[in-house]
């Protein structure tokens, strides 16, 4: 059955006033306030010169995400020499929030007229939660859902891995000066909170498997800037694969999220199992952040990662739920990857991506396939990249299939009749060779040869003995 009341809803443009719209018809900020207006709120507003006159005071005790420009301030217009406690004829409420051992004025509202005044809650889109729990102890009723077209959901990420120092074999500390970069149209590179591992922030998309490719092609890029390498088993520092969950830019996306968490657990909770030994206290389930573009689910470990399939069908589940769509079904295909990935973690060994035993991997250089390759090809790359034949690095990548038969080399294009684009891949590896589908899909054993006296020709292979 489909999870459909667990569906996130993607609402329309002005994020930070929304929340306020679903309860006053009039949300005005930074401007002058008319406290006699009906249905209407006002936020960090200069008030009339007057006194205002309240009856009662409604306390609020920690609401969520609640940032400090949510108070007052001398320039919030809700000193209290403008606002009289008067029990007697006074029309207002003052509306007081408690956090820790503090208690701030967060504005007055009047319920004859549903007016609110208030201080800055609209000046940052995490103050929506908070805006929501305070609705609900002030009993505002909701007056309409925001019209206009939905946006689309988007998966973003910030997946962490442990430095894998080849030279000395042990997990390293990354080094700000070569670990943090950025690449046009794919993200960034940059360190944790912590300063102790590196992690990946791929651009959003909409697409599952195209998340896990920008996530992949940052790390591989990564190895290839740092000559470290990605190691996945969590052995030496709590790493996760902390999927985020938002709405295109300018658009809200609104929960219920805790019931989302619940049934994204139920489905890819199990992968828990491949958590590293040092992820300690986050090895948990119901693990989550509300962000400013909707939430950030961080039950995941990066062991994950390691498999491509088993990666982007967990993905495919998160967004799926999302939509309020069916998952995709955990069958033996995914249950046979999970267990692989379990031996790799049990054994206790620092392993990357498809399960590569670090501590067997040298720093050589290597022949790197970008993109979607037939097996036999990945078979080729890795046979080179085994026979010590690989002098420097080299990329060979794909180019899309609306671009026909065509690459960014003369001398295959000239042997093949193709066009030829003059297009530089984004990562530094240099040569970076792109080929169509048509090729990449489909073995030639015509075409490896080609592409093998080029990398030759390029003193990227050395001749064959």
């Amino acid at each position: 059955m489909l999870i459909a009341a667990k569906k996130l809803r993607v609402l329309t443009q002005h994020i930070q006033t929304d929340a306020l719209h679903k309860y006053f018809e009039v949300v005005i900020a930074h401007d002058e306030a008319d406290p006699s207006q009906p249905d209407a709120a006002f936020c960090f507003c200069d008030l009339p010169r007057q006194e205002f006159r309240y009856r009662d005071t409604v306390v609020i005790t920690n609401p969520p995400q609640l940032g400090n420009c949510f108070f007052d301030d001398p320039g919030g217009g809700l000193r209290s020499r403008q606002w009289v406690e008067d029990p007697q004829s006074g029309e207002w409420v003052r509306i007081v929030v408690v956090r820790g051992g503090s208690r701030e004025v967060a504005g007055f509202y009047n319920p004859a007229t549903h007016t609110l005044v208030a201080t800055d809650w609209v000046h940052d889109a995490l103050s929506a939660a908070a805006i929501h729990h305070i609705a609900e102890v002030m009993k505002w009723k909701r007056r309409r859902e925001l019209e206009g077209p939905p946006g689309e959901i988007v998966l973003g990420a910030d997946p962490e891995w442990e430095a894998w120092d080849p030279r000395r074999r042990e997990v390293v500390r990354p080094d700000s000066r070569q670990d943090c970069f950025s690449i046009d149209g794919f993200g960034e590179v940059g360190i944790d909170g912590s300063g102790d591992v590196p992690e990946a922030r791929p651009k959003p998309t909409s697409d599952p498997a195209e998340l896990y490719w920008r996530i992949k092609m940052l790390a591989l890029e990564w190895e290839h800037r740092t000559k470290k390498r990605v190691c996945l088993a969590g052995h030496w520092y709590p790493i996760g694969a902390h999927i985020h969950v938002g709405a295109e830019d300018g658009y809200q996306l609104e929960g219920p999220f805790q019931e989302f968490v619940d049934a994204v657990d139920s489905q890819v909770g199990f992968l828990l199992r491949l958590s590293g030994n040092a992820r300690g206290d986050y090895r948990q389930r119901r693990a989550w952040r509300l962000q400013p573009y909707g939430l950030e689910y961080r039950t995941l470990p990066s062991a994950v990662l390691a498999l491509e399939d088993l990666a982007v069908w967990a993905i495919r589940v998160i967004h799926a739920v999302a939509k309020g769509e069916r998952p995709p079904r955990r069958d033996q295909k995914i249950t046979n990857l999970f267990n692989e990935v379990l031996e790799a973690k049990n054994s206790g060994r620092p392993f990357s991506f498809d399960l590569k035993d670090l501590e067997k991997t040298a720093a050589l250089p290597e022949l790197i396939l970008r993109d979607e390759w037939a097996r036999e090809w990945q078979a080729w790359a890795s046979e080179l990249n085994s026979s010590g034949r690989v002098l420097r690095d080299a990329l060979l990548f794909g180019f899309a299939e609306n671009r026909g038969d065509v690459t960014n080399d003369d001398a295959i294009a000239q042997a093949q009749g193709w066009g030829l684009i003059a297009y530089d891949h984004p990562s530094s590896i240099r040569p970076a060779i792109g080929l169509p589908r048509s090729v990449r899909m489909a073995w030639d054993a015509n075409m490896a040869s080609l592409i093998e006296a080029r990398l030759i020709q390029l003193g990227v292979l050395r001749p064959r003995d």
